[in-house]
């Protein structure tokens, strides 16, 4: 018996240690799929949407003094929850009721992707809506149709579920 007993515990623990890992494995997945994309870097990237709390210059998105962007790939439905790290001010380069996040803040954008997404003024992907083709810069949300200069504060890509509560 004393010879089985330690062969029985091995047999167990490598089962056990397989299906730990494939559980922990399967957690670490979910998580990053539900992680809100953005970006935090300095440049736009070409896969990504991204947003500027000041105007264009010279037709070309803002390349200016104004801090980094806000770069988005997925549907966010409260802008605000995401720092832009000093680039809105309220009542400067935002809203004045702006808190810091990016909720009320941008001024210009370019959407990167293959596929249109759609700005919305409320949270909640609700209100006053403006689509952004895939491919298409607007230096200035203040000459957009509608004006939705320093009001966007959810996005929505059509065709890739609705909008997150």
């Amino acid at each position: 018996m004393r010879f089985v007993q330690p062969r029985i515990r091995r047999a167990l623990c490598i089962p056990a240690a397989t299906v730990l890992l494939a559980a922990s494995l399967t957690m670490a997945v979910g998580l990053l799929q539900s992680a809100p994309a953005l970006a935090a870097t300095g440049t736009c990237s070409s896969d990504y949407s991204c947003y500027w709390a000041s105007t264009s210059e010279n037709n070309n998105p803002y390349s200016g003094s104004s801090p980094n962007p806000a770069n988005f790939a997925q549907s966010n439905n409260f802008w605000g929850g995401y720092s832009s790290h000093g680039a809105c001010v309220a009542g400067v380069t935002a809203a004045s009721d702006n808190d810091g996040g990016w909720s009320d803040c941008a001024s210009s954008g370019r959407n990167g992707e293959s596929h249109s997404m759609v700005l919305y003024n409320d949270e909640g992907c609700t209100g006053t809506s403006l689509t952004l083709d895939g491919g298409q810069t607007i230096n200035s949300f203040v000459t957009s149709d509608p004006d939705v200069n320093d009001i966007v504060s959810a996005d929505h890509y059509p065709g890739s579920g609705s909008c997150p509560s």
